[in-house]
């Protein structure tokens, strides 16, 4: 499954519902295989990473997705803005992929 957002289809930021149907992912995304991240996704991501916070002391994250590049990047992006903890990029490849729509997502509910 690939992610999609608006800036990946040369739409304007926002421009998508927040909750898109079936018929707008097919819309938005052209091919069934692509995906719009929408808010109850969001909703999810901050639900589970606060119970993860709220039951640790310390708590090492580590995020991930398939391809583990714009979706995993945006997550740990707004994760460590949320929690002001610093990231470690070990591999060194930098988070310049984060999936705006996640991370704009994620932001509006903080």
């Amino acid at each position: 499954m690939l992610d999609i957002c608006e800036e990946h289809a040369l739409q304007a930021p926002g421009s998508w519902a927040e909750e898109p149907t079936d018929a707008q992912h097919l819309q938005y995304c052209e091919i069934p295989d692509n995906f719009a991240p929408s808010l109850s996704h969001a909703h999810a991501i901050r639900a589970f990473v606060d119970q993860l916070h709220d039951c640790a002391e310390e708590l090492d994250l580590v995020v991930h997705c398939s391809a583990g590049v714009s979706r995993s990047a945006a997550v740990a992006l707004w994760a460590a803005e949320r929690f002001g903890v610093t990231l470690r990029d070990e591999a060194g490849v930098g988070l310049g992929e984060a999936n705006p729509r996640i991370l704009r997502l994620l932001t509006s509910l903080t």
